[in-house]
């Protein structure tokens, strides 16, 4: 990872990698600080820590073998939402 400020900007570089299932399976990773980074960027002249996740949904077919994402599990039995009565 690197980071740096530019034009009063956080700018973090991340290295793209194959596409791996998320810890929970529901989504793809694709690039990842892996946890809390220390950074060599400052701000008001103390160093800055980064966490950073890019992932990407699968698409249909792969959903299909791992099962519906949680929020449209969610959804469909009604969610968290109040009923009117």
């Amino acid at each position: 990872m690197e980071s740096r400020i530019e034009d009063g900007k956080l700018v973090i570089e991340l290295p793209l990698e194959k596409p791996r299932p998320s810890a929970t399976g529901k989504t793809l990773l694709v690039a990842s600080t892996r946890g809390v980074k220390r950074s060599t960027a400052r701000f008001r002249g103390k160093t800055i820590s980064i966490v950073a996740n890019a992932f990407i949904f699968p698409d249909t077919r792969a959903t299909e073998r791992l099962g519906k994402p949680a929020w449209e599990q969610k959804h469909e039995r009604g969610g968290a939402e109040e009923d009117d009565e």
